[in-house]
C-alpha cells in the first residue's frame, strides 16, 4: 500500500474560506477571508464597521511574521472606548487569500453609554486588601445581557497572581481571568544534566532506586546525568558570571528564595553538582531553555520569545509550574513540590511552549478550548523535544515529575474524539489536540510536524476552538509544502472528530470506534482505489458480495503499519456490491457502488 495525496481533500477544508466558532465562554468569534481590496487599516475598519453596523476603529497592536506571512492584531475601539477582549486578528499570507478573525458582537445589540463610577477600582483594591505591584485599570465596552455597556477592567500583579476583573461595582466580580499559565509538571536539569529526565535515559519505570527521595542523589540518578556546556555570562557592574544568554535568565523571584548560581570565578565543583545541591535545578532549566530556543531557530522561527526569558528554578513550595506573561517582563516558574519540576525536560520545554505560543499570539489565550490547545501543544512540544533523544515511553508527557506517587502525569495515547468526549478541562481536553499532532509526527516526522504546528500558531485568535486549531494546522501545511501531509493530517483529525466537513470518510457518530471507508466518491466514478481504515481492529479478510449475495471477490488482509489500505477493485463491473471485512471480533459491511464500466 502506498500513500499519496488525497485529492478528495478539497482546498475548502483547509484555507479559511469563512467558518464560524460556535458560541463558547465569553465571546463568539467569526474567521472569514477577506475581499481582495481589504488590505489597509482603514479598509479594515471599513469591512467591519460594515459588519457591526457601527462606526468602529482599530489601534495596533502587534505585528508579527511567520514563514508564510504578516500576523496583525488590533484592539478594537468603539466611540473612544477598547471592547473587552475584543481583538481583532488579520493573516496577511503571502500568495494566499489573508483572513480576519473577530468577535462576532450581535448587529442588534444596544449600547448602554454611561460611565461607571471612577471610585469602583481603586477601592476594588482597598477593600480586598490587595498590594499590587502592578495596577491597571481602564474603562472598556463589555457585553451583558446582549447589551454593550461600560464597566471598569483592572489587571493587577501580587507576589503570587497575575488577574484581569471585571467589575460591576465595588463588591461584584462580572468576569474574573487568571493570566498566569498554570501546568502541573516538574522537571531535572543540570550542567552535570538529565536529558531529558533519568528514567527516559535509562529506560525505567519510575521506582527504587529510580525515585525522588526527597531529592537525595544515588548512584543510579547520577549514572543518569551526563555532562554538557552551558555558557555563563558576565556582568561587568556586579563583576559576577552569572547564569544568562540571550534567551535565558535566571533570577530568584518567588518562595522558597533559593538565589541562582553566580560566582567570581566559576569552577568545576561550583557546575558539576548532582540533583542533592540547590543549583542542579537552576543549570538544568537553563540548558533545556537554550536547547529549545535553538530548536526553534534550526527550523526557521528566529522570533520567537526572542529575547533572556526569566526563570525560576525554586519559584514555588507546590507541585505546581507556571508562566507568567507579566507586561514586558514574563518569566518561569518550577515547583519543588513531589520531583523538583526543574529537573525534568519535558515540565521545562511543555512551559517553554507557553512562552512560545505568546510570543506568536499574544493576548489571544481566552476561552476554554483556546487554552486547552495551549496546553496541548505545549504537551506535543514537550514529548517533541524528549523524543529526539529518546523512544522511551515515546508518548508519556513528565515521565520523572509525573506517572508516581506525585500526580499522574499524562500520556498522549489518546482515542478521545470531539466534541463528545470534552471534559471542559483544559488539561484532559489539551491531551485531544496533543494526541493528534503527537501522531502525525510518527507519519510524516517532527521537524515537518513542528514547522507545520508552529508555524500555525501565529494564525491562533482567543475563543477559538480545537476544530479551528485543525483547520489552521492543515492551511499552514498548504501554505508550507503545498498540502503535502493534508492526507495524512486529515485522517488523523477526522478519527478524533477534528474535521466536521470531512464527510469523505463517512463519518456517522463519534465516538469513532469501528473500521471506515474513505474515497468513496472516487472509487464509484473516477476508477481509484477505496480506502479501508481498520481504526484499531485486526481485519483478517476482504469479501465482495454482488447484489445476489454471491461472494465474486476475496483476499487476506495483508499488513500493513499504514493508516489505510487501498482496496483496488478494478475487475468489479458498474453496480451495487457490499464488502465486508471480517475481523478478530466481528464481520463489518459496507455498501460501494461502481459507476463506470
Amino acid at each position: 500500500m502506498k500513500l499519496k495525496l488525497a485529492k478528495w481533500i478539497s482546498i475548502f477544508l483547509i484555507a479559511l474560506g469563512g467558518f464560524n466558532a460556535h458560541a463558547q465562554d465569553y465571546l463568539n468569534y467569526s474567521c472569514e477571508r477577506l475581499p481582495i481590496e481589504v488590505n489597509t487599516l482603514s479598509t479594515l475598519e471599513s469591512f467591519l464597521s460594515s459588519k457591526y453596523q457601527k462606526d468602529i476603529q482599530l489601534i495596533s497592536d502587534t505585528s508579527i511574521q511567520s514563514l508564510t506571512g504578516t500576523h496583525h492584531s488590533f484592539k478594537l475601539f468603539y466611540e473612544g472606548y477598547e471592547i473587552h477582549h475584543g481583538l481583532v486578528k488579520w493573516n496577511d499570507y503571502r500568495g494566499a487569500s489573508s483572513s480576519i478573525s473577530f468577535p462576532a458582537i450581535p448587529q442588534s445589540m444596544e449600547t448602554v453609554n454611561t460611565n461607571p463610577s471612577p471610585s469602583i477600582a481603586p477601592n476594588f483594591i482597598k477593600i480586598n486588601r490587595l498590594t499590587p505591584r502592578i495596577f491597571i485599570s481602564d474603562i472598556k465596552w463589555f457585553i451583558i445581557n446582549n447589551s454593550l455597556t461600560k464597566r471598569w477592567v483592572i489587571q493587577y500583579e501580587t507576589d503570587s497572581e497575575l488577574k484581569e476583573v471585571v467589575l460591576e461595582n465595588v463588591s461584584e466580580v462580572l468576569q474574573e481571568t487568571d493570566l498566569i499559565i498554570h501546568n502541573k509538571p516538574d522537571t531535572l536539569i543540570y550542567v552535570n544534566i538529565f536529558n531529558p529526565d533519568p528514567l527516559t535515559s535509562a529506560r525505567q519505570e519510575y521506582a527504587s532506586p529510580f525515585i525522588d527521595d526527597l531529592d537525595r542523589s544515588n548512584s543510579a540518578l547520577e549514572e543518569e546525568m551526563i555532562l554538557d556546556s552551558i555558557r555563563l555570562r558576565w556582568r561587568s557592574d556586579e563583576g559576577l558570571w552569572k547564569l544568562e544568554s540571550d534567551y535565558a535568565l535566571a533570577i530568584d523571584i518567588d518562595s522558597p528564595g533559593v538565589a541562582p548560581p553566580a560566582r567570581l570565578t566559576p569552577s568545576i565543583s561550583d557546575l558539576q553538582v548532582n540533583r542533592s545541591h540547590k543549583h542542579f535545578e537552576y543549570y538544568n532549566a537553563f540548558y533545556h531553555i537554550n536547547s529549545a530556543q535553538r530548536r526553534l531557530r534550526n527550523i526557521g522561527f528566529t522570533n520567537l520569545v526572542d529575547y533572556p526569558l526569566a526563570f525560576d528554578a525554586h519559584g514555588s513550595l507546590g507541585d505546581q509550574s507556571s508562566f507568567v506573561p507579566s507586561g514586558a517582563f514574563p518569566y518561569l516558574k518550577f515547583g519543588d513540590g513531589g520531583v523538583d519540576d526543574a529537573e525534568d525536560a519535558d515540565v521545562i520545554t511543555h512551559e517553554y511552549g507557553h512562552a512560545i505560543s505568546f510570543s506568536a499570539a499574544p493576548g489571544t489565550n481566552l476561552g476554554s478550548e483556546r487554552a486547552a490547545l495551549d496546553e496541548g501543544f505545549c504537551d506535543y512540544f514537550a514529548i517533541s523535544y524528549s523524543r529526539a533523544t529518546s523512544d522511551f515511553n515515546n508518548n508519556s508527557v513528565f515521565d520523572w515529575d509525573g506517572h508516581n506517587e506525585f500526580w499522574e502525569g499524562r500520556t498522549l495515547t489518546n482515542t478521545r474524539t470531539y466534541p463528545t468526549d470534552l471534559e471542559r478541562d483544559i488539561y484532559d481536553d489539551g491531551v485531544i489536540w496533543a494526541s493528534a499532532i503527537a501522531e502525525i509526527s510518527d507519519y510524516i516526522g517532527r521537524d515537518v510536524t513542528d514547522r507545520i504546528m508552529i508555524n500555525s500558531l501565529y494564525s491562533w485568535y482567543p475563543y477559538m476552538l480545537l476544530s479551528d486549531a485543525a483547520r489552521l494546522f492543515m492551511q499552514s501545511d498548504t501554505l508550507l509544502n503545498e498540502a503535502e501531509h493534508s492526507e495524512i493530517a486529515s485522517i488523523v483529525f477526522c478519527d478524533r472528530g477534528l474535521l466536521p466537513g470531512c464527510e469523505d470518510t463517512l463519518v456517522s457518530s463519534l465516538p469513532l470506534n469501528d473500521p471506515f471507508l474513505g474515497n468513496t466518491y472516487d472509487f464509484a466514478f473516477n476508477k481509484e482505489p477505496l480506502y479501508i481504515f481498520p481504526n484499531s481492529r485486526t481485519v483478517e479478510r476482504i469479501e465482495v458480495f454482488d447484489i445476489t449475495g454471491k461472494l465474486i471477490h476475496e483476499e487476506e488482509w495483508i499488513e500493513s503499519e499504514q493508516l489505510f489500505y487501498e482496496f483496488d477493485g478494478s475487475k468489479l463491473k458498474q453496480g451495487s456490491y457490499v464488502l465486508r471485512l471480517i475481523t478478530d471480533d466481528e464481520p463489518f459491511s459496507f455498501k460501494v457502488i461502481r459507476l463506470w464500466n
